[in-house]
């Protein structure tokens, strides 16, 4: 779901294989199971300047009830089977423990509930309805000092109106998102956010397609009556874009907007106003039919946990191999590069400035043993290089680095 991405930059790892036709259950609908067991070890399992580390385990158990798949409709291609409603209903649950002694009080259950439903997904009027609940230990973007335990909540409701060759699409959406955390040194960057949106698309060219996006948001925090209070806020962004097929193996997107934050004045903050361009352009290059090489750049802004607000300048770079085995399966490999930089804008008062670089770079290999058996291994390192440091001192640089090895069942 969209409006809980903010939960993907240091979030844990999700089932990585193509999801198989599924269980039957009814004549409607299927059981998608899945299951990962991790074996590993983190160098910096508290993302602190001086760093524990831990040799870990990871399980996570997936089931999603669903409507029929493509794979069990009648019928391929345009003569397909439509549906009147699809839906799916999941819940995941992930336990992380730590072999270290002075890890093992970060050992923590993890949760990700999701249903969502749209009806008429084929036809020229669409509705969709979706809800999610996740439980979180890890940060998401490296903001507060060590992990900490975070609960998200999100709804949405919406409709869809397209023609019916489907060269222009309008809709009109409602977003929930509620923000807590169960420590209590976090509860001032508690929220809860209400957004109306509206979109536009036409399909200008077979292989091109424009879109116009505007959006207004009231978010909202509690009161806490300390220097940490968070300012009020009703963001409006508007965004243009543009994605398309270039060249037969050259696909681009494009987008460029504007975005404020019309934050409240606050005396305890250094108020400062969010009133920032967008942009964001990503390049995928089809090399050859086993490489792929995608990558982009982005500026953006977005609400901060402590402060009003950052703003990231982001490179990245990823590299996807399929390396073909005569009479073995193929092998998936994946390199990926990513860095940032960021600014913080309106902190509490009696902050220094704060502007972070933060490297992240992945790289998996993974070895589909069966249709649903899947082997890998993979690195994942991620580093603030920031001279940041609180009042009481505290510094939040930090380098972590991560290896495990994994096993994976899904259908």
């Amino acid at each position: 779901m969209a409006i809980l991405a903010c939960g993907g930059e240091a979030a844990a790892r999700e089932v990585t294989a193509t999801e198989g036709p599924g269980l039957k259950l009814t004549q409607s609908t299927v059981l998608h199971p899945a299951a990962v067991a991790e074996l590993g070890y983190d160098s910096n399992v508290a993302l602190a300047a001086h760093a524990v580390g831990s040799g870990f385990v990871r399980f996570q158990l997936r089931a999603d009830w669903a409507s029929r798949p493509p794979q069990r409709l009648p019928g391929v291609g345009v003569t397909a089977a439509r549906q009147k409603i699809e839906f799916r209903l999941g819940l995941s649950v992930e336990r992380r423990d730590y072999f270290s002694r002075d890890a093992r009080s970060l050992s923590a259950f993890q949760l990700d509930e999701a249903g969502r439903l749209t009806v008429n997904p084929q036809g020229t009027v669409a509705g969709t309805a979706s809800a999610q609940y996740t439980r979180t230990l890890l940060p998401r973007n490296f903001e507060p000092i060590g992990p900490y335990m975070r609960d998200v909540v999100g709804a949405t409701a919406g409709g869809l109106y397209r023609t019916k060759r489907g060269r222009y699409e309008f809709g009109l959406g409602y977003e929930f998102l509620g923000d807590w955390f169960e420590e209590a040194r976090l509860r001032y960057a508690q929220s809860l956010r209400h957004t109306v949106r509206l979109t536009g698309r036409k399909e200008v060219l077979p292989h091109l397609s424009v879109s116009l996006e505007v959006s207004s948001a009231f978010v909202l925090h509690q009161e806490v009556g300390t220097v940490l209070q968070k300012a009020d806020s009703r963001p409006l962004t508007i965004v243009a874009s543009a994605q398309g097929i270039i060249r037969p193996r050259l696909s681009a997107t494009i987008r460029l907007g504007y975005v404020n934050g019309f934050y409240d004045d606050l005396s305890n903050l250094q108020n400062q106003r969010m009133s920032q361009p967008v942009a964001e352009i990503e390049a995928t290059w089809q090399l050859m039919q086993t490489a792929r090489l995608s990558g982009g750049y982005s500026y953006r802004s977005q609400d901060a946990i402590t402060g009003n607000f950052y703003v990231d300048n982001l490179v990245y770079l990823r590299y996807d191999q399929v390396l073909v085995v005569p009479r073995f399966r193929s092998i998936l490999g994946s390199l990926r590069a990513a860095y940032r930089h960021r600014d913080y804008h309106g902190l509490p008062v009696g902050y220094m400035s704060r502007d972070d670089d933060i490297l992240q770079i992945q790289a998996t290999i993974e070895l589909p043993l069966k249709d649903w058996l899947l082997g890998g291994i993979g690195y994942d390192m991620s580093a603030d290089f920031t001279g940041f440091r609180d009042p009481a001192g505290i510094a939040y640089r930090y380098v972590r680095h991560e290896v495990f090895g994994k096993v994976q069942v899904s259908y």
